[in-house]
């Protein structure tokens, strides 16, 4: 639409200048983007020829010649590395696999910038095949187009930077600011993107207005791609060749996609409705109705069976490693790591192993004791309440409710007790236990109500078990995590205190600094220590200096909700899970309660956007009354607007005049469906004849326009 403005149409619009900005801003990342892949394919060819030429072949010596570069930001424009980049890469090889948040941030704006017009082309779908249930289309239609991007380009990074990570016995620790990256970039295009003019008003409805949405959107993203680089140095214990490691990755990201297209989905559809309340689209209805409209929803998403799958596979794909951990014990001496075909062997460091089996005897376990429990509550209210009072509708209501409330409890305090037993994975083992523990709670619930004379049918029971495992799995997830990050600095205070080496490394019978150094070098050719010498290299570069072979050292890595644990054993302390639960719940609150500050303050009309379909037509009216086309001209949509000028609209109206003029004008029988809406205008001739048009409405997001007048016959 903002290119389209660049051509003078009859009664088009001119070209904004924040739109130019934005047309600008999309050369120069396009032109970036250019510069960074020619920059990284020189960089690659030069590893991959680095393995041919040898230690003193006439690569290292070209490099080492290289004059120095001129600086930082011309390095960015320009088409080739800097010589010391290259230098460094081509004898740390690890460079290559650094988690470019550049690249996330660069792939963030260009889904933001695309996401708004994709959203409003699969909104008309349903519209052009004359289509009434097309509800959501939209959203999910945008999901499965930018999840996969963003997973494809994103994610495969992480899967890159996990395992030099752990070739360098790391723990990969760059995975969250990479969605952190993607997240403030999606929010960025999302102003910059040419379907909505990027003016002040929309600066305040992107970054204000729909603030709750953005802070959720880069926490999701933050632990997403965390839970990616979780996966991926789970399973890179696995891989034992070049072939499994390549299938392992493909189906990771597959899944990874999935789970992204069903949570950005359900994201597109909560903020697109939040905006819709908050502009008074349900005004109509009482405040009630408005304070429901969103928890309503949140029960439809329970309900739907890619929410259950989605929530299965953030711990079914990890913890599914468990049944090859016989392969990890192969694969700590592959040498399929190394570029060349060299006969040296890569060593992985042995990491501590999953802990399904606790998670699934624990769950079973509080499943079970949920069971005894509401059979015990049972007889006795069968023994203490009356038959009349038993078969009642509100008494089965709250009797329900209650069922699902302590189910809902028991799995938060599972979870919360799994992840602070474990020692791998605290989040991921605490969510398979409140999924196992929620099975056994809905069976029993069922099985229960049979036993006592109730009824069921396949709707009231596929209700019953979404309600207690996807809602228990949801309210489980943030306390593991908050759990996690308690109970993993308490054990990294432990370790601290307890280890007497250099802090972040555990020495057990360290050699000397003369020891000779480890020799493989991972992901490139044999190891050289006598490096060229370069003009540069002793102002700007040392070369890296040898290390001591992993067997003797063990790298203590940063405390993460789903990093891995260090080898030596933990102390527990339920001090730091009451601390941990009561900080969440907090958080928890405090959310509720500015969720619900925020939509009823919202639903009340605001000055910054007040036009709704039946505003927008009564304007349309009254200009037409006093004979101010221009305002009734400006209530257009811009396709009649490109085809129609304000002077041959106002033509239109001239024979009004021939019968006795335009004495009023009414507005009727609105109805808004998502943002198309469908009304009725009245003209009422000074001698009284009627004419009745049926009216078309559509809001591209600064305010409701007419986009069809259609005469009634």
């Amino acid at each position: 639409m903002s290119v389209g403005s660049l051509v003078k149409y009859p009664g088009g619009y001119p070209l904004y200048e924040i739109e130019a900005g934005g047309i600008l801003v999309m050369i120069v990342s396009v032109y970036l983007t250019r510069n960074a892949v020619l920059r990284a394919r020189e960089i690659y060819a030069d590893v991959r020829a680095s393995t041919w030429d040898g230690q003193s072949g006439a690569l290292s010596r070209v490099l080492a010649s290289l004059p120095h570069s001129r600086g930082r930001w011309r390095a960015v424009i320009s088409f080739h590395p800097n010589p010391e980049e290259r230098f460094r890469t081509v004898y740390e090889t690890h460079r290559l696999f650094r988690t470019g948040f550049w690249e996330a941030f660069g792939t963030g704006i260009a889904i933001g910038i695309a996401l708004p017009i994709i959203h409003f082309i699969l909104l008309l779908v349903p519209y052009m095949l004359a289509s009434r249930n097309g509800g959501g289309f939209e959203a999910l239609g945008s999901a499965l187009i930018f999840a996969p991007l963003a997973v494809g380009v994103v994610g495969l990074g992480i899967w890159r930077a996990t395992f030099a990570a752990r070739a360098r016995d790391k723990a990969p620790t760059s995975a969250g600011r990479a969605g952190l990256c993607l997240g403030l970039g999606i929010m960025l295009g999302t102003f910059l993107s040419f379907f909505i003019t990027p003016t002040w008003m929309n600066f305040t409805k992107v970054f204000v207005y729909a603030l709750p949405w953005n802070v959720l959107l880069l926490v999701v993203l933050f632990f997403f791609f965390r839970w990616i680089a979780a996966g991926a140095s789970i399973w890179l214990d696995v891989a034992t060749t070049g072939r499994s490691l390549r299938l392992i990755y493909t189906v990771g990201l597959m899944i990874a996609s999935a789970v992204l297209v069903v949570w950005l989905a359900q994201f597109l559809r909560f903020s697109h409705a939040s905006e819709f309340i908050r502009e008074g689209g349900l005004t109509a209805f009482g405040s009630t109705l408005v304070l429901l409209a969103l928890p309503a929803q949140f029960l439809n998403a329970l309900l739907q069976p890619e929410t259950l799958l989605a929530l299965i596979s953030l711990w079914a794909f990890p913890l599914a490693a468990w049944f090859w951990r016989g392969r990890a014990r192969m694969a700590t001496g592959s040498n399929w790591a190394f570029l060349d075909s060299s006969s040296q062997r890569q060593l992985w460091l042995r990491q501590e192993p999953l802990s399904p089996r606790i998670a699934l005897t624990l769950g079973l376990q509080i499943g079970f004791v949920f069971c005894v429990l509401l059979l015990i509550v049972r007889v006795g209210l069968r023994v203490g309440v009356s038959e009349a009072i038993g078969q009642t509708d509100q008494f089965k209501l709250v009797f329900g409710s209650s069922q699902v409330v302590l189910a809902l409890l028991l799995q938060v305090g599972l979870a919360a007790i799994v992840a602070g037993k474990v020692r791998r994975l605290r989040s991921l083992h605490g969510l398979f236990a409140a999924c196992v523990g929620g099975c056994v709670m809905v069976l029993g619930m069922l099985d229960l109500n049979l036993l006592f004379g109730g009824t069921t049918d396949p709707f009231f029971i596929w209700q019953t078990f979404c309600f207690v495992v996807n809602g228990g799995a949801l309210l489980a997830l943030p306390i593991t995590v908050g759990v996690s990050v308690v109970v993993g600095r308490a054990c990294q205070t432990h370790r601290r205190e307890d280890a007497s080496g250099t802090p972040g490394f555990v020495s057990t019978n360290a050699p000397s600094p003369n020891s000779p150094a480890y020799q493989p070098i991972p992901l490139a050719q044999p190891p050289f220590t006598n490096y060229p010498v370069a003009s540069y290299q002793t102002q700007d570069y040392q070369p890296p200096t040898v290390y001591a072979p992993p067997s003797q050292y063990t790298y203590m890595s940063p405390v993460s909700p789903f990093s891995a644990a260090a080898i030596l054993p933990q102390k527990k302390s339920n001090r730091f899970l009451w601390v941990a639960l009561s900080i969440v719940v907090g958080l928890l609150a405090l959310l509720c309660a500015y969720s619900v500050f925020f939509y009823v303050t919202s639903s009340s009309p605001t000055k910054v956007i007040t036009s709704t379909p039946t505003t927008t037509l009564n304007t349309y009216c009254t200009s037409l009354k006093k004979g101010d086309y221009q305002t009734a001209y400006n209530q257009f949509f811009w396709s009649i607007q490109s085809h129609l000028t304000e002077a041959e609209f106002a033509s239109t109206y001239y024979p009004f005049a021939a019968n006795g003029g335009l004495s009023d004008c009414i507005a009727s029988n609105v109805i808004v469906e998502d943002q198309f809406a469908n009304g009725v205008i009245t003209f009422i001739t000074g001698n009284g004849p009627r004419v009745i048009y049926d009216c078309r409405l559509i809001d591209p997001g600064d305010g409701w326009k007419i986009y069809g007048l259609t005469l009634r016959h």
